[in-house]
């Protein structure tokens, strides 16, 4: 199915970010996988060492990856919250700047442009979609290049990760003692 079909539009579609935390909140849509470059970017921004961040503010699960699962950094939730760490009480997120890719191209991921009813639940649920009139005019063109980029990314990290056989302790070794937190589909 083509993009403009499933969001309904050969423009592209009006976003704004609203500052609910919705898309940081619970245990699906709370989960914030990291690329390297978010890793490092974020270390920097809290001028604190990978190990440190990685040790201290992340965790590994296994992430459902074309027909395999694979270890994948994700950002710890918080506990009493169940919301990414990062996510004050108000919404806001406090490494804005740094945000993960997965963030900056929400919602634009290809989970959520599957089909038709994937969109619709997302437009239910972010009111930065279900405000028409306001926030940029995000193109087709634009869409795709999220899309492409995550592909990229994605493609990239398990490439890595096949590289080094599929273990993180050998990217991270401080991640030596860190033990999968659960599978995500």
């Amino acid at each position: 199915m083509e993009l403009q079909q499933v969001i309904h539009s050969r423009k592209g579609v009006r976003f704004h970010c609203a500052s609910c935390g919705r898309c940081c909140s619970g245990e699906s849509e709370g989960l914030v996988f990291l690329y390297r470059d978010d890793i490092r970017n974020i270390a920097s921004f809290l001028m604190m060492s990978e190990a440190y961040f990685l040790l201290n503010y992340c965790d590994v699960v296994d992430a459902a990856y074309k027909s395999a699962y694979v270890p994948t950094i994700i950002i710890k939730l918080n506990p009493n919250t169940s919301s990414c760490l990062f996510q004050k009480n108000d919404g806001n997120c406090t490494i804005y700047p740094v945000r993960p890719f997965q963030c900056v191209s929400f919602p634009f991921w290809h989970l959520n442009l599957v089909n038709e009813q994937s969109w619709e639940r997302i437009k239910e649920n972010c009111p930065g979609l279900s405000t028409p009139k306001q926030g940029h005019l995000y193109t087709i063109e634009e869409i795709n290049v999220f899309l492409d980029k995550e592909r990229q990314l994605e493609d990239d990290y398990f490439q890595f990760l096949e590289q080094n056989d599929f273990k993180l302790t050998k990217i991270y070794p401080c991640l030596e003692k860190k033990e999968t937190a659960s599978n995500v589909t």
